[in-house]
């Protein structure tokens, strides 16, 4: 009988394994950068890109769900006096993966003590969250599904403890201040409550007083920023749902087969068991006999899995983000079912006259084994994913060190503008006027709607102030570009990728204009990658074609030495700066 599982001892592992999990986890949607980065950047240093959702004419996007992500920077400015920008972003992250752990932990706990679950559920639930590469780059993600998950998951939690008030509550604060979708997770809830438990007075006077506590303040908040009464949750779905004019399409489309890929690249065995537990657990409750409540209960806490399911995965618009809030309950499923089916192997066992091994022995080996497999694909996926597509967040910090000059430094880019981590990678300007850092679009292969720039120096707020040439069609705006020749200057980075890694150490490389830049910090990234490859790491994908992730400069004041560290049938370059003044 596996023994109790305390809620202190599932959160010291899971907050050492998220805090351990923000070095490796990199910025993987661009809509974590523009939407969310970008604008708390703004609020906290007064610059940053801004997108058409935070236009006023359109404000799809909550400052009430932005203003906490500040806390973590106003604590280290004034408390310990830590300013810089990239420490600021990590220790960001980590709060947010402290957060996720804390729910996490509360669902081990409350698994742990439930009927329905029992200690060896929970156990198991653990182990899966702690190394899925899939919760490590959800809970330190700074997007409203990531956040939907924590509440939702706690909610859940609660829900399982007999909490329902505080459940009710989890999932209104995700549905008003968060993320509106992530109220269908709370569908179960209300059945359970309102209908299984025929208590509806209650569950209509709890819910009453949860959009009392977060309706009121979000809306306060928002109606300032913008400028005008705004209820963010009811635009953003009016936009991607009721609209007969606008739909999520714009952004893209993906096969069926799209989220099973991916749960089960960031999740591998906890994915197609946790797919599978809500059909055991609705056999259970056909066969239940005298156990048939528990199996009722088991099915609801697993019901908001197949929720989401039939919401998400039919639509055409898919994105790996929408997959985060049900990720630990998809863990919770996957433990039950594989602790189902090495119970009922061990049944079998056990009834084999003679057999030469227990039904306890058996279940411990089978147990090990699948946690090991579970721990092995984890590994690698998280080394693969690594080692391919890390190196803009380590090329960005290399230009974050950079000092501007009192000209100043200007960043150019053209087809990378997607794996940009944010302004807080950018150099902080000298305290005189000069010195500014700008970061500029040049035109590419890219022919969507590109964001533009938050009013710096608008009289009043700045988020008051309608931006010029937005739109909600994803319809390319030409006045976002600037002039290639622009860039040829000695303040300026150009960011590239160059496929056929053409550097040299003596001259640099020359444009079609005959210009000459130097390689000031180049790291190998790989654009596409087959889904075996991006599951598995092969030591031999370093003879796989790389791209060149490369910062790149006019002026010679970056003094280049290399050192070389060659493969068989690929020699890679490791560029060293040195910034010389």
């Amino acid at each position: 009988m596996a023994a109790n599982l305390s809620f202190l001892t599932a959160a010291l592992i899971l907050v050492t394994v998220r805090v351990l999990g923000v070095a490796f986890a990199h910025v993987t949607d661009c809509d974590e950068v523009y939407n969310y980065w970008e604008p708390l950047h703004f609020l906290l240093y007064g610059s940053g890109s801004q997108t058409w959702e935070y236009s006023p004419v359109y404000a799809l996007r909550s400052y009430a769900y932005l203003l906490p992500h500040g806390a973590p920077a106003r604590v280290l400015s004034l408390l310990v006096g830590v300013n810089d920008k990239v420490t600021i972003f990590y220790a960001t992250r980590a709060a947010l993966g402290i957060c996720s752990a804390l729910c996490e932990a509360k669902l081990c706990a409350s698994a742990s003590r439930s009927v329905a679950f029992g200690p060896k559920v929970a156990w198991l639930t653990l182990g899966f969250l702690a190394v899925s590469p899939g919760m490590t780059q959800a809970s330190v993600a700074f997007l409203p599904s990531s956040s939907a998950m924590y509440l939702c998951t706690a909610a859940v939690a609660d829900w399982m403890h007999g909490r329902t008030r505080s459940a009710i509550f989890g999932i209104a604060a995700s549905t008003l201040v968060v993320w509106p979708f992530s109220g269908a997770l709370g569908i179960p809830i209300a059945l359970d409550v309102a209908v299984r438990r025929g208590r509806i007075v209650s569950f209509i006077g709890t819910s009453l007083a949860a959009l009392a506590v977060f309706l009121g303040p979000t809306l306060a908040i928002d109606s300032y920023f913008y400028c005008k009464p705004v209820f963010a949750a009811l635009n953003i779905v009016l936009y991607n749902v009721l609209s007969e004019n606008t739909s999520s399409e714009l952004y893209g489309t993906e096969p069926w087969t799209f989220y099973f890929v991916n749960g089960f690249l960031n999740l591998n065995v906890a994915f197609v068991a946790g797919l599978l537990g809500p059909l055991i657990a609705l056999l259970a409750v056909i066969t239940g006999g005298a156990s048939r409540r528990r199996a009722v209960d088991r099915l609801l806490y697993l019901a908001p899995i197949m929720v989401w399911v039939l919401i998400f995965f039919p639509q055409a618009h898919k994105e790996e983000r929408f997959l985060f809030p049900m990720y630990p309950l998809v863990c919770l499923s996957g433990a039950y079912a594989v602790a189902s089916v090495i119970s009922a192997i061990a049944s079998l066992i056990q009834r084999i006259p003679s057999s030469p091994v227990s039904s306890s022995s058996v279940s411990k080996l089978l147990l090990a084994a699948v946690f090991a497999v579970a721990c092995v694909l984890s590994a690698s996926r998280t080394i693969a994913v690594y080692k391919a597509y890390h190196a803009p967040m380590d090329v960005y910090r290399h230009v974050h060190a950079i000092t501007p000059t009192r000209e100043g430094i200007r960043i150019c880019v053209g087809k990378e503008w997607y794996r940009f981590p944010s302004s807080f990678f950018l150099p902080p300007p000298l305290a005189s006027s000069h010195g500014a850092v700008s970061f500029d679009f040049i035109k590419s292969e890219f022919s969507g709607l590109l964001p533009g720039k938050f009013a710096e120096h608008a009289s009043g707020n700045a988020t008051w102030v309608i931006p010029e040439a937005m739109n909600n069609m994803n319809a390319e705006e030409p006045s976002r570009y600037v002039d290639v020749a622009t860039c040829e200057s000695d303040r300026v980075l150009m960011l590239l990728c160059d496929t056929a890694r053409r550097w040299s150490r003596t001259s640099g490389r020359t444009d079609a204009n005959g210009k000459k830049w130097h390689a000031t910090r180049s790291l190998n990234l790989r654009e596409r990658m087959h889904c075996i490859e991006r599951f598995i790491y092969q030591e031999f994908l370093r003879n796989k074609p790389f791209t060149t992730h490369t910062v790149c400069s006019s002026a010679s004041r970056f003094k280049l030495t290399q050192g070389a560290s060659a493969t068989a049938g690929n020699p890679m370059r490791t560029i060293h700066v040195k910034s010389q003044r």
